[in-house]
């Protein structure tokens, strides 16, 4: 994945309306926008921390064992239509 596709998914996961994205409306709503501009930095450092090591060391293991891509897949689609039962 190139850098500019990359920061692009970044941009489109921090845009989707998400736990914490639903924390930055919340605090815009009690305190403000310019006040709550200071938690995007933090946000956006905790999804750098999990996508980048996730990215690199996942698409290596995922090279090797291809099959694991495919269970990673069925065991996320079980979890997406558990929690779609339960909403």
């Amino acid at each position: 994945m190139a850098a500019a596709e990359f920061l692009l998914a970044i941009w489109a996961v921090l845009l989707t309306p998400g736990p914490t994205n639903t924390l930055l409306a919340l605090s815009g709503a009690q305190v403000g926008f310019v006040r709550s501009l200071r938690l995007l930095p933090a946000e956006l450092c905790g999804y750098l921390l999990a996508v980048v090591p996730l990215a690199v060391i996942g698409a290596r293991v995922l090279d090797a064992w291809p099959q694991l891509a495919v269970a990673i897949r069925l065991v996320a689609a079980i979890w997406v239509m558990y929690l779609a039962v339960k909403l």
